[in-house]
């Protein structure tokens, strides 16, 4: 029995990751969000309680980038007390993150403690990926709420962890939001290297919507600097 609950629980994390790898590669969230629905139905059914909370997880984000971001907040909620009862801090700190990356939508101020409960959990198990990530969040949050100087620094501070493990993915994400806020502070030279950075990571990756956003934001700089033909581009 034992057996069987870890193949199931195995079978369910791969046909997760697949579908968040179809996200990344620009496969319509409404498609994914249904593959997770029925993932979900099915983990319920089995009595599956860590592979439930991954996937209120990702139901969360993909409800977000659908604009139904109170069902993304409920989700994440359920995803955060579930983790909680099961005392498991690895589960409690991806829920307590994606319950940050919700609020960041409306009420950027408040998804900092948020953040950085997340990133005290990632410290505790030395989770330096999760710690990567919360320090991209922390920076965007930091950012919308007007705290260039902290967002600076935890982007730095983000691509730098990345850089030592080697997530080319996480270091791209820090790169590319880096580069915003060197444009938006004048400091153009510095986004476009930023930029460049994020574009080979994304293009070698596939991921496409990171992807598209490092062009879109190439072309946003260009046109900041009057280069018209280079932003067609």
């Amino acid at each position: 029995l034992a057996g069987g609950a870890q193949a199931f629980g195995a079978w369910v994390a791969a046909r997760r990751m697949r579908a968040r790898l179809r996200r990344n590669r620009g496969v319509p969230p409404e498609v994914v969000a249904a593959e997770l629905d029925a993932l979900r139905e099915e983990v319920d059914a089995a009595g599956h309680p860590d592979e439930r909370v991954a996937l209120l997880v990702a139901l969360s984000s993909v409800r977000q980038r659908m604009g139904a971001l109170a069902d993304a907040e409920r989700l994440a909620r359920e995803a955060v007390v579930l983790a909680a009862a099961q005392q498991r801090t690895e589960l409690l700190a991806d829920a307590t993150m994606r319950l940050g990356s919700v609020i960041l939508a409306e009420r950027p101020t408040s998804a900092v403690p948020l953040y950085r409960r997340a990133l005290d959990l990632f410290t505790r198990i030395g989770d330096r990926a999760g710690m990567a990530r919360c320090h991209i969040n922390i920076g965007t949050a930091s950012d919308r709420a007007g705290n260039h100087p902290a967002a600076e620094v935890s982007y730095h501070t983000a691509i730098g962890v990345a850089t030592d493990i080697r997530a080319s993915d996480l270091g791209g994400v820090a790169s590319l939001n880096l580069g915003v806020l060197q444009m938006k502070t004048g400091r153009f030279e510095q986004a476009r290297t930023r930029f460049d950075d994020a574009l080979a990571v994304f293009a070698a990756g596939g991921h496409e919507r990171h992807r598209l956003a490092s062009l879109y934001n190439l072309a946003h700089l260009a046109r900041a600097r009057r280069d018209a033909a280079g932003a067609l581009e």
